[in-house]
């Protein structure tokens, strides 16, 4: 069987599994009564990539990818005691190398006040915060290379509902390298604030700040679906990362607004860095049935290299089974500070989620 006709098959794989399964996703629920919740859900994500490079200077080659590549997956055990707290361990990979993801442990202190120690994300951006298998375009927005991803560490805040609004404040120290240990490189301290209205309006506010450290350090985060780029977070000590986000989240619509910019720029920045990210999306189709989703989005960094990337395509769910199928197109200019050095790729990505 030649190499088109199997990608035939594994198409009509695509669109005929999600109207078999059940109509209905859900965790596989280990333990399960009043006091004591244990969960086990875990998810993959198989995407075709096809990405045309092209390159302006004449000292680089224009490039091409195609293929199939497995682009995320993740294992994740959760629990939680009544009043008392929960837990939650997750390992993943989105480059084939399994690894440690999260291990955080909650404690209720009374509502509405909570603690958390382990390895968690810095609720920094309110974008890296969304989950990997709810993201709405292929690849994340591309300001989370301007924020901390996981680290250890631990935070505390309150959670409120007071009606027509509700409050979540965050305040979070965490060890800035997060291969090793070494109390030269300082501290992390992050803190958020989340103001959420009852018509489906949320303002956030974000910052961190490298403290009693020297060295520069970096943390790798999830990477584009199939791309030749490694993207990481850098954390170096003079990152000021200072986030604001409006989002809107009510019925079938979502939209999100997000800036973040580098208070204080690394000594190899010549100017501020700053990023930003603009998404909206629309569900279509009854509930529970097959529903899609069109999705428009436009991110723009600048940080030595000057990054602008618009997204277009759409998500299709099947009778809430937790199959996803996820098309979508990005055209990507790329100016980077020598003159005539540009890049522009354009970047075609199917893929077909499922989440149990």
């Amino acid at each position: 069987m030649g190499t088109r006709s199997r990608w035939i098959l594994v198409l009509l794989a695509c669109v005929a599994v999600p109207l078999l399964l059940p109509r209905e996703s859900t965790a596989l629920n280990l333990v399960d009564d009043e006091e004591l919740t244990l969960d086990l859900t875990g998810v993959a994500n198989g995407t075709y990539v096809a990405e045309i490079i092209n390159e302006e200077s004449s000292d680089r080659e224009d490039t091409e990818n195609f293929g199939p590549v497995l682009s995320l997956s993740r294992l994740k055990l959760s629990g939680g005691y009544k009043d008392v707290g929960d837990i939650k361990i997750q390992i993943g990979s989105s480059d084939g190398t399994m690894r440690l993801l999260d291990a955080v442990a909650s404690l209720d202190l009374g509502s509405p006040v909570y603690v958390k120690a382990g390895r968690f994300k810095p609720t920094v951006s309110p974008q890296f915060l969304i989950g990997a298998p709810n993201v709405y375009t292929s690849n994340r927005a591309l300001l989370n290379a301007l924020v901390p991803g996981r680290l250890a560490g631990f935070a505390a805040g309150v959670d409120t509902d007071l009606g027509e609004f509700s409050l979540e404040s965050e305040i979070g120290m965490f060890q800035p390298d997060a291969t090793a240990l070494q109390v030269s490189k300082g501290h992390l301290l992050t803190a958020r604030t989340l103001l959420g209205l009852s018509m489906g309006l949320e303002f956030h506010v974000g910052y961190a700040k490298r403290l009693f450290g020297e060295g520069t350090i970096s943390e790798p985060v999830q990477g584009e679906a199939g791309s030749t780029e490694t993207r990481a977070t850098s954390v170096v000590p003079n990152d000021s990362p200072l986030d604001a986000a409006v989002i809107f989240d009510k019925d079938d619509i979502y939209a999100h607004l997000e800036g973040v910019a580098v208070l204080e720029p690394a000594p190899e920045d010549v100017d501020t860095a700053y990023g930003l990210h603009v998404l909206g999306a629309y569900v279509l189709g009854p509930d529970g049935g097959i529903n899609f989703e069109p999705t428009v989005a436009y991110d723009l960094t600048d940080r030595v290299n000057t990054r602008h990337r618009v997204t277009v395509g759409g998500n299709t769910y099947f009778f809430d089974s937790g199959i996803e199928i996820e098309t979508h197109y990005e055209f990507t200019i790329t100016d980077r500070p020598n003159p005539n050095d540009q890049q522009t790729k354009h970047g075609i990505f199917v893929a077909l989620q499922t989440v149990l």
